[in-house]
């Protein structure tokens, strides 16, 4: 891949693109085609603090990369917890699986989910059809309705679109950034059960939209993504079972 000698990194991992797992330079991403390009938002100060410093050691301890991954199609439902993969959304969980999940093994022994149906369903199909059997463990913090209600009332009124959208807007910020640093803390306790891989591996984060980038952008930042690379991951509308990969 271009630039493969890149340390950190972060690219934009979608099923549906030809050309399957793109790195890019550092800690960037690949804008989908569907998704112009706008001036965005370079306000937001960034994350600091403990939990970026622990995600760094704890990557940088064990040599794993991290790849967001966002669940597939969902069937509607009053209630969002509740919501499961409609048809649609297990193909692409398998498509997923079957196109950039080749090129993310071999996997860490254990994967990350949201407790919601949806991203467990996603996380287990996309696991089984890459080829490798991994312990998956949820977690009710990488739920995104863990943020409710202050993350809903601005979801309904900005609706799916790139992470510079909602932290422009600025009501989501915090919101955002608590799940952020949650989502950093769970991979770190993850990542300090195991030692350094013989092999490098990757650990699987499943988890939702707008809160994913988040999540993403959090993860690059502290193993030092640079400006352009945080504009990337910023202007990236993610799509379902598309996701980051950030090492």
């Amino acid at each position: 891949l271009a630039l493969a000698n890149a340390l950190k990194r972060a690219a934009l991992i979608m099923p549906r693109s030809s050309r399957l797992l793109l790195t890019l330079k550092t800690a960037a991403a690949l804008l989908p085609r569907r998704t112009q390009r706008r001036t965005l938002f370079y306000g937001w100060g960034g994350f600091q603090g403990e939990g970026a410093s622990a995600l760094a050691d704890a990557v940088k301890a064990t040599d794993v990369r991290v790849a967001y991954l966002r669940h597939g199609n969902t069937e509607p439902n009053e209630v969002d917890f509740d919501r499961t993969l409609t048809k649609q959304g297990r193909w692409q969980a398998v498509a997923a699986a079957k196109s950039y999940g080749l090129s993310l093994r071999p996997f860490l022994p254990t994967a990350l989910s949201s407790e919601a149906p949806r991203a467990v369903e996603t996380a287990q199909i996309f696991l089984e059809d890459a080829g490798r059997d991994v312990e998956l463990v949820t977690d009710r913090s990488l739920y995104d309705g863990t943020m409710q209600p202050e993350g809903s009332a601005v979801f309904r009124e900005i609706g799916y679109a790139p992470l510079d959208f909602y932290l422009k807007d600025g009501r989501a910020n915090a919101v955002l950034g608590d799940y952020a640093e949650n989502a950093a803390a769970r991979v770190a306790a993850t990542l300090a059960g195991f030692g350094q891989c013989s092999r490098r591996r990757t650990l699987v984060v499943v988890g939702h939209a707008i809160y994913l980038p988040a999540a993403a952008l959090f993860a690059a930042e502290a193993l030092g993504c640079d400006q352009k690379g945080r504009s990337q991951i910023l202007g990236c509308d993610t799509q379902e079972a598309e996701g980051y990969l950030v090492e």
